[in-house]
């Protein structure tokens, strides 16, 4: 895989300025269910503290291209975010998120990038992958779609964890893929 970082300074335009992206990993490309998959499971947790996981699903969702992802011009998205956080208020912070739920809606639907960019009804695919405690705080961002676009962080107990994100993917986001790139 490789990783992007957003380019951008600190004008109030640019949502994400001065985002930390140290926690941030970009995976290009990733064409089949094999290769996501070994993908994913390299992944590991380090740091600690709370990132801004609406900023990041605003930048990789954004025409601005804040991660300078190379999106096909013929290309139509798919969004996979991994946390293991509450979503920005739904920590019981009093702060206001830099960019809110509604704002991530705003570049998710229609969509903006890649081939959907030009058609009316389009959107841009996007998967949680995030513990059952904050499930419901992402509905929103999956459409209101737990039951296909959510997948559990934690395999069930005495699961290989590969073999069990592998047919996870293949029965959700890959299968998706496979009937079209169109989901309702």
């Amino acid at each position: 895989g490789q990783n992007s970082e957003p380019t951008g300074g600190d004008n109030a335009s640019n949502p994400v300025a001065g985002l930390d992206t140290s926690s941030v990993r970009v995976f290009q490309p990733l064409t089949d269910v094999k290769t996501f998959s070994n993908s994913f499971t390299k992944l590991n947790a380090t740091g600690g503290g709370h990132e801004p996981d609406f900023d990041v699903l605003y930048a990789l969702a954004s025409s601005q291209n804040y991660y300078n992802i190379g999106w096909r011009p013929n290309a139509h998205p798919y969004i996979v975010m991994v946390t293991d956080e509450a979503t920005p208020g739904g920590d019981g912070s009093t702060s206001p998120p830099l960019v809110t739920a509604q704002k991530v809606l705003s570049v998710l639907q229609p969509c903006q990038v890649g081939d959907c960019a030009s058609r009316p009804n389009s959107r841009v695919e996007t998967y949680v992958i995030t513990t059952q405690t904050h499930k419901n705080e992402w509905a929103p961002l999956i459409y209101n779609q737990l039951a296909d676009r959510w997948i559990d962080l934690n395999p069930p107990a005495g699961t290989s964890v590969a073999d069990w994100y592998f047919s996870t993917f293949g029965t959700t986001i890959f299968a998706n893929i496979c009937s079209g790139g169109v989901s309702g």
